[in-house]
């Protein structure tokens, strides 16, 4: 979701109160069990109101069982493949080259999943005209109500849904990149890639429901998905050349066509 890196931190400012900060100044705050944020006067000085609003739905969605990844994903064979990494890690570029190469886009930098793990195509899409929207009516009242989005989500993983997919592989990119050499993928085990989704998750208020519905959605996703950790070597020019020759040098897993 960070276009840039923004160094976030979560403040308990009182007894269900908390809120996000960025270099101390408050955000936004929220209390846990509610779908309201309320934005800091003059926040969007600093950052437009439409992150912040994007910034805000994966703490109060958590809540609800709905489960954000900071990831870039595509389809192919009606599998999801995802990128995750920190900032600069080559996530939306991945995802960009493998789209060029005839895959299927499904989120450049949110990945919504399903209560089972799966996710489907369009719902990034759909979550960020929400924000729009929200947007232009934070300007003036300063709070956001997410109960709608949360609304609108859970009916978008019902049985009358589009069609989803299983999430088949996730790739965690490195930082830094690795030397000119040979491409570098080492498989990880289903507890280092459930290690691997805490590490990048974007978090959750502390309380001991959200914590469990969390830890549940990563843990799914470790054990039925395959997870590699991932360098990208020789630069973007390199890694579109081997895209196109064979994506499957790429991304472990990639379906043979």
């Amino acid at each position: 979701m960070l276009r840039q890196h923004v160094p976030f931190a979560l403040t308990r400012r009182a007894e269900g109160d908390y809120s996000v900060d960025c270099d101390s100044d408050a955000l936004f705050r929220l209390a846990p069990g509610t779908t309201t944020i309320r934005i800091t006067d003059g926040v969007e000085q600093r950052f437009p109101l439409f992150d912040v609003i994007r910034w805000a739905a994966p703490l109060v969605c958590a809540q609800f069982g709905i489960a954000f990844l900071h990831a870039a994903a595509v389809a192919s064979a009606d599998r999801a493949f995802v990128f995750m990494g920190q900032g600069g890690a080559g996530k939306s570029t991945l995802a960009r080259l493998l789209a060029d190469a005839g895959a299927r886009p499904l989120a450049d930098d949110a990945l919504i999943c399903a209560p089972d793990g799966s996710v489907a195509a369009g719902t990034e899409r759909d979550f960020r005209a929400w924000c729009e929207a929200a947007a232009s009516s934070a300007a003036a009242s300063r709070c956001v109500d997410f109960q709608d989005l949360v609304d609108r989500l859970e009916r978008g993983f019902g049985a009358t849904s589009p069609p989803r997919m299983p999430v088949d592989t996730i790739l965690f990119l490195g930082l830094p990149r690795a030397p000119a050499g040979r491409q570098g993928a080492v498989a990880l085990s289903a507890a280092e890639g459930f290690h691997r989704l805490v590490q990048q998750a974007f978090g959750a208020i502390p309380d001991a429901r959200t914590w469990s519905r969390e830890a549940g959605h990563y843990g799914r996703l470790a054990a039925t998905a395959r997870c590699w950790s991932v360098h990208v070597v020789d630069g973007l020019d390199a890694l579109a050349t081997a895209i196109r020759r064979a994506p499957s040098e790429v991304v472990p897993g990639w379906p043979q066509h």
